[in-house]
């Protein structure tokens, strides 16, 4: 399954990144959101939303 971050940044650009994993997702979601990109959100490849709360603790249990 592929997941896709999406927010809106400096001057109202519109961001997306595509990845391959829900904790790949939530890193990246959570990168964004602490640099100040706005309304990140994350979406799976049939549309289903996850919480930023949701692909953080995706990415805590990926790590060894």
């Amino acid at each position: 399954m592929k997941f896709v971050v999406i927010g809106i940044g400096v001057g109202g650009a519109k961001l997306s990144y595509q990845k391959e994993t829900l904790g790949n997702a939530g890193y990246t979601a959570s990168k964004m959101a602490d640099n100040g990109v706005e309304s990140v959100r994350i979406f799976d490849d049939k549309g289903k939303e996850y919480s930023l709360d949701d692909g953080w603790e995706a990415f805590r249990r990926s790590k060894p």
